[in-house]
């Protein structure tokens, strides 16, 4: 078992980690790729001759929730630095991170609610 680092880490506490950074940005990218995608469906069933179905309310409601997931996760990697070890935070980090984690409720029910749809 590896020991809890004796300093921490440069740039810790004030900063979210470089590498939560990265995972931001993938999940930006990938949500505005869906973004585009979503628009492009759209303006094309209103140009064709196909109606609007169920299943292109259900990419909306699903497009929704994608960016309501980026932003509840800005919220969370903001509030308190994420992506470094337990052992580097004190007490005081570790209670503000676990409120602001704990008041995100709406992205558990988001989880919640999306768990089923995906299966």
């Amino acid at each position: 078992m590896s020991s809890a680092p004796s300093q921490p880490f440069v740039g810790h506490p004030a900063r979210v980690s470089p590498r939560e950074i990265d995972v931001l940005a993938v999940e930006a990218v990938f949500t505005f790729l869906a973004t585009i995608i979503v628009i492009v469906r759209f303006i094309t069933r209103k140009y064709s001759e196909m109606k609007l179905w169920w299943d292109d309310w259900m990419i909306l409601v699903a497009w929704f929730a994608a960016i309501a997931f980026l932003i509840l996760g800005v919220v969370n990697r903001a509030g308190g630095g994420a992506g470094y070890h337990i052992e580097t935070y004190t007490p005081e980090q570790l209670t503000t991170f676990f409120k602001v984690r704990n008041n995100t409720h709406a992205r558990n029910f988001l989880q919640q609610f999306a768990a089923p749809v995906e299966r």
